[in-house]
């Protein structure tokens, strides 16, 4: 109350005085005034410009609408507590000849929108007692919703492998970031599994589906399970490109029959075409 009669006098007051004036005086404060409240203004913006940041993705504060320090809300990156980890459906391994062995962890992604790009892991290869036989490191893309395996072949043992474990690097299981499949255009029309007794034989027929363009190289992976959908054989090959519309046929080979077959054994083969993905 009684600021504003202060200002109410002060402007009676000045308007008295600026009527007692020449109008060049009042003229010349006029401008004057003018021109002090712009020089104010602009260090008025030029100082909230300064010291005031706008909420980034990369400025280690959680700000914004983020869930988490420079994750969740609108950043690229999610917050650990957004996603769900990865799956170990099975790690295991394979002998194709006696000390050889092709190793191979199946890993499923149960995230529909996450993903993680240039996922390094490590597989331990152990023996009876807990000893490590071998180790194999490797990178990998993981897209959502993705199925995928892991293989390292021909790994040389000098002992019978007990148990496969494969662990993905702790800095890389926070990289979650969004992500959608880029979708395959190849399918699958066939697989037939032949000469299991001697040297069993996968042979696959894919189709391009693209009328317009032929699809990139592929990455081909093949799971062989028995009857009672256990993993015995693993594989894996590349394919260049192939035509547009067209199909190709890819063959997978194992210089000696599957070590846990029986007679009339029935094995279900299971081939996995790695996934892409576009990652933002």
């Amino acid at each position: 109350m009684y600021i504003s009669v202060g200002v109410r006098c002060f402007l009676r007051a000045f308007s008295a005085i600026m009527r007692c004036m020449e109008w060049a005086q009042r003229r010349k404060i006029y401008y004057t005034l003018v021109f002090s409240v712009g020089i104010i203004s602009m260090v008025t913006l030029f100082t909230y410009l300064a010291f005031h940041k706008t909420p980034t993705c990369f400025d280690q504060k959680q700000n914004g609408d983020e869930a988490g320090i420079d994750c969740g809300g609108l950043c690229t990156r999610y917050c650990g507590a957004q996603v769900k980890p990865l799956r170990v459906i099975w790690a295991k391994a394979f002998s194709f000849a006696p000390g050889h062995y092709d190793v191979g962890a199946y890993i499923e992604n149960p995230n529909i929108n996450a993903g993680i790009l240039g996922a390094r892991y490590m597989v331990r290869i152990f023996g009876e007692g807990s000893e490590v036989l071998s180790e194999r490191s490797g990178v990998i893309d993981i897209a959502p919703s993705a199925f995928v395996l892991v293989f390292e072949g021909n790994v040389n043992l000098q002992a019978v492998p007990s148990v496969v474990q494969i662990e993905f690097n702790k800095g890389d299981q926070e990289r979650w970031v969004k992500a959608h499949p880029s979708g395959t255009v190849v399918l699958t029309k066939n697989q037939s599994l032949k000469n299991i007794d001697t040297k069993p034989r996968l042979e696959v027929t894919l189709f391009n589906t693209d009328l317009v363009d032929s699809a990139p190289q592929i990455v081909l992976g093949a799971i062989v399970y028995d009857s009672t959908n256990q993993p015995v054989a693993i594989s894996r090959t590349f394919i260049d490109a192939i035509g547009k519309g067209s199909e190709y046929q890819t063959v997978f080979t194992w210089p000696n029959p599957f070590p846990s077959a029986l007679p009339g054994e029935k094995f279900i083969t299971r081939v996995v075409i790695m996934q892409s993905a576009v990652f933002e």
